[in-house]
């Protein structure tokens, strides 16, 4: 029999058996879906998912097709979903938290191992990042030697896991300490203690994430040279592009929050350098990039603000206008006359009226984010991407239109009209259809907003010439 030494992707799929961790997250449920829809062949996709609220694993399973984001594939493919299983089991406990009989089933079965489960909070507790980004590596890693069928074993980890370095290659950097040593000191220190000595374990790293993503990546160094293993290191992971609908995005992570507050009039300054590059990518490349991985193993701002304003929402709670700094000085200034000043007001009138006051708590939420992502902000990176160039090019021609993820093909341009569109439809919940209400509404706020903005320089003028005696 002839055996095709350069297999398509779905022909290298075909029959095979998956393994997804961190499924129910932004990334994984657009891998899923993607593997269903145009990888249909494959026998079969185990998700680990955690039993969350006394819902049972099943009842978990119609509500994750619930989603808009798998409309296309019940359209398309909808036999597919058959193929998808949940397995009961939680990256933040020893061995996965999987049960026995369940563990006998995947080494059994599987032959793809895809390794999404992360917590991506940079403020995490560093017990709780160490367990889930590098104890569930390492036992993910030694389930997977038992399993003889594999062929495959994706790492997702981030282009930002060696931070501290300005040129990025793609190959493994030295860590502080050992995983081994990081458990020890999570396992015995007390939650009081942790959090004094946190920065000072991280350092040169400015958060729990990305340092514990770096010792992740140790993990796979010292325990996978026996394994077919590729690292993934995605950037900041935004809305699809085109799969399988453009703009489709459903948290409020990285740059999306700000655009979020921001079209709604309620975020009014940020900190960024402006003429950095965004350093973000679509999730359908993302997983494109993921799938091509699996299978070559077996053989800005500116943009934001106009489409915000082309597409206002009617959930719009004041005009928009937005000024970026590349300083925290300067933000913290214009924070405090932008964002609480008018909190400070927004709060007294909710309690005048019998409500609860929130604009404040909301808005020191918001400065507090905008200090622990202002590392990255500020910054630069050179990242060396040969490797991923090569993989891409190994690609048939079909498989390089169906499973793209070369980003010099992407018009941002356009991408940012869909990225504002997306957070609009999926996120606010607002259709396009309001659109002629939603104008509306922003011209009334905009006018409104200058006449604010008139009375208050008047005052500031009156109060001015009356402190110097003028009038």
């Amino acid at each position: 029999m002839e055996i095709d030494e350069n297999p398509s992707i779905p022909t290298f799929f075909a029959g095979k058996t998956v393994f997804v961790t961190g499924g129910t997250g932004f990334l994984g449920k657009v891998l899923i879906e993607k593997l269903l829809r145009s990888c249909y062949d494959l026998k079969k996709i185990y998700v680990l998912v955690r039993e969350k609220k006394g819902k049972s694993c099943e009842k978990r399973l119609e509500e994750f097709f619930g989603s808009a984001l798998y409309d296309r594939l019940k359209l398309e493919r909808g036999e597919a979903l058959k193929k998808l299983c949940m397995v009961s089991g939680d990256c933040e406990l020893e061995n996965l938290g999987l049960r026995k009989e369940d563990c006998t089933l995947l080494v059994n079965e599987v032959e793809v191992i895809f390794h999404v489960a992360a917590t991506v909070r940079f403020d995490e507790k560093l017990q709780k990042a160490t367990y889930i980004n590098v104890r569930a590596t390492q036992d993910l890693l030694a389930l997977s030697r038992q399993m003889q069928k594999l062929k495959s074993f994706v790492h997702v980890s981030t282009a930002f896991s060696f931070c501290p370095q300005p040129v990025i290659d793609e190959r493994f950097y030295k860590v502080p300490l050992c995983a081994s040593d990081l458990l020890t000191i999570v396992d015995n220190a007390t939650e009081e203690h942790l959090d004094k000595i946190t920065s000072i374990i991280c350092k040169p790293w400015p958060n729990t994430y990305s340092f514990t993503k770096a010792i992740a990546e140790d993990v796979v160094r010292r325990e996978a040279k026996d394994l077919p293993i590729a690292i993934v290191r995605p950037s900041v992971v935004i809305a699809s592009i085109k799969e399988p609908v453009r703009g489709w995005i459903d948290n409020i992570y990285g740059p999306t929050g700000i655009f979020l507050g921001m079209s709604v009039g309620m975020v009014r300054t940020c900190v960024v350098q402006e003429n950095y590059f965004a350093d973000q990518v679509p999730v359908d490349y993302v997983v494109n990039n993921l799938i091509a991985a699996a299978w070559s193993l077996g053989k800005s701002l500116r943009l934001s603000q106009r489409y915000a304003s082309e597409f206002p929402s009617v959930h719009m709670k004041w005009h928009i206008f937005f000024k970026h700094v590349s300083d925290m000085y300067t933000f913290s200034i214009l924070h405090f006359f932008l964002h609480l000043v008018p909190a400070y007001i927004g709060d007294l009138i909710l309690s005048i009226f019998g409500n609860k006051p929130i604009l404040v708590k909301m808005y020191n939420k918001f400065e507090k984010n905008v200090a622990l992502v202002s590392y990255f902000t500020l910054r630069q990176w050179i990242f060396k991407n040969n490797n991923n160039k090569r993989l891409f090019g190994m690609l048939s021609e079909q498989d390089k239109k169906n499973f793209s993820f070369n980003v010099k093909e992407i018009d941002w341009n356009s991408y940012a009209g869909s990225y504002v569109k997306g957070a609009r439809t999926f996120l606010l919940k607002d259709a396009l259809d309001t659109l002629p209400q939603a104008r509306k509404k922003a011209l009334r706020l905009k006018i409104i907003h200058y006449f604010v903005v008139a009375i208050f320089l008047y005052l500031l003028i009156r109060l001015f010439l009356n402190v110097f005696n003028v009038l």
